[in-house]
């Protein structure tokens, strides 16, 4: 079985955020029986964070000895995810550490990244305004795929939570416009329940431009991020859909909100009981899924 999660899912929330590190995190992924990790590197972009600073291949030397001791694999990463109209300084922070991100995922072996498109907010215009969207987002992210081609990795873009790109064909039309193979495409299967989105005909519309996973769960009311089954995500027509397709991204919960409240001692108890979903869902134990 082949079963990932985002870093974050692993932490201590009550007292400080993300206490847990990274290294932790794998060591703890390990023991539970994920075979691959979700680097959430947009966690530690921020100014002051060891992966901001001059040291930060001290910082992701210390990741690849977890790898290596675990022999966890790393599938995919997050990049950094940032709001678009702010100060220059601020802006160049972040487009710093989009780079870093880029670098930093090369490093551990991840084939691809995970990026957010450009959304009202960080465009200043309405949401009906979709071609003019599509054009800039295209600008945006041209650029990236010389980078990701140098640093041998691929982009996924995530499907929009709110304004544009919430639709599979959205994305493809996005994907048509960059022409370009170093772009592939991630669903968040919670974004696409809070805009509505028909999941399993979505994934076979996608098909092969589908790189990325964020399995996660919510109630449709706000982006929740549990694990599967733990809101109104109907996951078994979504599971068939992926199964048609010729390659088959690994399935990566992305299902922080399911821990963030935990005591530290419950959590890797919760661990083992997503490991225990993810085997339902990869059809190796029969749970009538």
């Amino acid at each position: 079985m082949l079963l990932s999660s985002s870093t974050d899912l692993y932490q201590d929330a009550r007292e400080k955020k993300h206490a847990h590190s990274i290294p932790e995190a794998i060591r703890a992924f390990h023991e539970a029986g994920f075979t691959h990790v979700d680097l959430t590197l947009t966690e530690h972009c921020y100014p002051g964070s060891p992966f901001a600073g001059e040291r930060w291949q001290f910082w992701m030397e210390e990741i690849e000895e977890a790898l290596a001791e675990t022999g966890m694999r790393v599938n995919q990463t997050h990049t950094v995810f940032y709001l678009h109209r702010q100060e220059e300084e601020t802006l160049r922070f972040y487009e710093k550490m989009a780079d870093r991100c880029l670098e930093a995922s090369a490093r551990v072996g991840a084939g691809w990244t995970v990026m957010h498109i450009l959304r009202t907010v960080d465009l200043d215009i309405p949401a009906d305004r979709k071609e003019e969207a599509l054009v800039r987002n295209a600008a945006y992210f041209a650029p990236y795929g010389e980078k990701a081609r140098r640093a041998g990795i691929g982009i996924a873009i995530e499907n929009g939570l709110s304004g544009f790109f919430h639709s599979a064909g959205e994305l493809l039309a996005l994907l048509d416009l960059l022409h370009d193979d170093a772009f592939g495409l991630c669903w968040d299967t919670g974004h696409a329940n809070l805009t509505g989105q028909e999941q399993a005909s979505s994934i076979r519309c996608m098909g092969n431009k589908l790189r990325c996973l964020h399995i996660n769960d919510n109630h449709g009311l706000k982006d929740e991020h549990l694990l599967p089954f733990m809101g109104t995500v109907d996951f078994p027509p979504i599971l068939e859909a992926i199964r048609t397709l010729e390659e088959q991204p690994i399935l990566t919960f992305e299902s922080r909100g399911s821990t963030r409240t935990l005591p530290v001692s419950a959590q890797m108890d919760l661990l083992r009981a997503a490991v225990h979903i993810g085997r339902v869902m990869n059809g190796e134990q029969e749970d009538g899924v």
